[in-house]
């Protein structure tokens, strides 16, 4: 069993859920190095350059004999095979490919999709993600589905949204991408002023902020919280909304609200229906009366579906466990299995 120097795994990104609720079964050290989304090229450039020294300095320091790293952005991919070319010739390269990584402009990328084939493994995040793979040329001997396992919180704290913020909480985790129907949203919250619409992130990187102006009086935009606020509003919301306009695509939010054991409010697609088939109302997120609707439905049944969340968490996790996290790490050869 190959332990020694450990695994680190890099995500040129401020936080991502997906690697922190894995951490705990794969054994390996989260290393999170952000970048500006709206720098301008030369900055972003210098950003990347910091980024690309601070990896390869922790990787010469550490010796990891484990290297995962968050596609896109592709250049990770080619320190990490770098580092095993000239410094550790026995080091395994983990390629986790989000969504992003099989479409343009990233699958455009030179010296992208073609290094995958250097990889030890190829993650797609599920079974959709890896049909867009090997359409793209990805050697399915390397390719593995590994969905998100529920995220872990450890249930102390709380988050104070402001003063007199009536409930219920619904909380909305947004990076404010072209994905997400923030308009919508906000229409069917202006119809249902009983609700608290919290929205978390950066809104700065809204492109329409008059949008923001304009929202109704019962949406708070909270900002980005730091891992422990949005745990603790995680913990003490009444209902997540789990929110994207494109199928195919598996929210990092849904392994949350499952690891907290929040009713969700989601999009009605094929990949997120199957997925998260319980504990759940599906709503078209192209129609504000739709997602209006979607809130009563939550309130009536809350208490059904946080039961139905509960239970369909623990079969997760279990399931994740015996068919994603274990025959990864005997693939790797990391263990422990």
């Amino acid at each position: 069993m190959k332990k020694q120097g450990g695994q680190l795994y890099f995500a040129w990104i401020g936080f991502q859920r997906r690697q922190i609720s894995m951490a705990p079964h794969c054994g390996f050290e989260t290393v999170f190095l952000p970048v500006e989304r709206r720098a301008g090229r030369i900055a972003k450039l210098r950003n990347y350059l910091r980024n690309s020294l601070a990896m390869m300095s922790m990787m010469l320091r550490q010796r990891p004999q484990a290297v995962w790293v968050q596609l896109p952005q592709v250049p990770l991919l080619w320190w990490a095979l770098l580092y095993r070319a000239l410094v550790r010739r026995d080091a395994v390269v983990v390629a986790d490919c989000h969504n992003a990584m099989f479409r343009p402009p990233w699958s455009r990328v030179p010296l992208g999709l073609s290094l995958l084939s250097r990889c030890d493994v190829v993650l797609a995040h599920n079974a959709d993600v890896a049909q867009s793979a090997l359409d793209l040329g990805v050697d399915p001997e390397r390719l593995m589905v590994v969905e998100d396992p529920p995220a872990s919180f450890l249930g102390t704290g709380s988050f104070d949204p402001g003063a007199g913020v009536p409930r219920p909480w619904f909380v909305f985790p947004a990076s404010f991408a072209k994905d997400e129907p923030i308009a919508e949203l906000l229409e069917a919250a202006r119809m249902q002023p009983g609700v608290t619409v919290l929205i978390t992130g950066n809104v700065a990187n809204c492109k329409d902020q008059e949008l923001i102006r304009r929202a109704p009086a019962n949406v708070r935009f909270v900002g980005f919280l730091s891992r422990q606020d949005f745990d603790a509003l995680m913990i003490g919301c009444d209902a997540v909304i789990a929110f994207t306009r494109f199928d195919g695509i598996q929210l990092s939010v849904c392994g949350e609200a499952v690891g907290a054991g929040k009713p969700m409010l989601i999009s009605n697609t094929a990949t997120l229906r199957r997925l998260f088939p319980k504990g759940t109302v599906f709503v078209d997120t192209d129609r504000a009366e739709d997602i209006a609707a979607g809130f009563t439905q939550v309130l009536e049944r809350r208490e059904e579906l946080a039961a139905e969340i509960d239970k369909f968490g623990t079969e997760m996790r279990d399931h994740w466990l015996q068919t994603r996290g274990r025959p990864l790490l005997r693939r790797l050869n990391l263990g422990p299995f």
